[in-house]
């Protein structure tokens, strides 16, 4: 299983969102994605698809739950190279410059 989340941030609370701070959970695979989100009581529904793919939004609570359930944290440049590999625009830098 390989999903993933990524470091909290502080949010603006509003009608929609009224915690203070969040992360964002998403995978290599759709399946994988929704069953850690059930198993941490998350509604299906509750998932978005934006232009960087499909994920959720997780409140602090839920981060501690997606992580017991096998997600991995990454950090920020994390998540921007998965969502670059996903894209497929990661430049390949391996052994670049090398003679």
């Amino acid at each position: 299983m390989s999903v993933y989340v990524d470091p909290l941030f502080d949010t603006p609370s509003s009608g929609k969102w009224p915690y203070r701070q969040a992360c964002h959970m998403w995978s290599d695979t759709e399946d994988d994605l929704h069953s850690v989100a059930r198993a941490i009581g998350l509604s299906r529904a509750w998932s978005q698809y934006v232009t960087s793919g499909l994920h959720y939004d997780l409140t602090p609570n839920k981060r501690i739950l997606a992580c017991r359930h096998g997600a991995v944290e990454v950090t920020r440049a994390g998540l921007v190279e998965h969502m670059q590999r996903r894209q497929g625009t990661l430049a390949i830098t391996e052994g670049a410059g090398e003679r």
